[in-house]
């Protein structure tokens, strides 16, 4: 009874150590799906994970507009910033402008660092025209709001360029 308790325990604990195992790889696998869709200075969605969701969601609307939206957004004066300061203050300002256009818009759209300080906000259901020039209006205020960083207050501004899906032209 003995040897029959014994081998009992130890299939369970070999089942169990396979379970476990188990989890663990399905764990290092959707970490490592999100990974090479992520920024990894700021955490928004990279190019690569943007140009897909594009490919895939884009709706071509009317010549009138009402197709998806895309925002492109450049910081002005990160360089002068980052080469006064030094690069670790250009991350502060990228991961600062890059967590408030996600807390932003990140519901209703993909917002993703292109590379360098350019960044972009895709929306596949589009914007209704009021709504287009409030999010040109409302990305402007949040590239100027001041990063705090080594007891700084870093200051850039941003180019933000905003295009519609029309249809295809011939």
């Amino acid at each position: 009874l003995q040897t029959h308790s014994k081998a009992l325990t130890d299939l369970i604990s070999s089942r169990m150590a396979a379970a476990r195992e188990h989890n663990r790889a399905i764990s290092a696998e959707v970490a490592a799906i999100k990974r090479a869709d992520a920024d990894d200075l700021t955490g928004v969605a990279n190019r690569a994970k943007l140009i897909r969701d594009i490919g895939r969601d884009m709706i071509q609307g009317p010549a009138t507009g009402g197709g998806s939206v895309v925002a492109i957004c450049d910081l002005d004066g990160f360089k002068r910033a980052n080469d006064v300061f030094g690069h670790a203050a250009g991350d502060a300002l990228l991961i600062a402008f890059g967590q408030r256009l996600a807390e932003e818009f990140s519901g209703a759209a993909t917002v993703a660092r292109m590379g360098g300080d350019e960044f972009a906000v895709f929306w596949r259901d589009g914007l209704s025209t009021a709504e287009l020039f409030a999010a040109g209006d409302r990305i402007c205020e949040l590239a100027a709001q001041p990063v705090e960083w080594n007891g700084k207050k870093l200051t850039v501004g941003t180019s933000c360029g905003i295009t519609e899906a029309g249809p295809y032209a011939n």
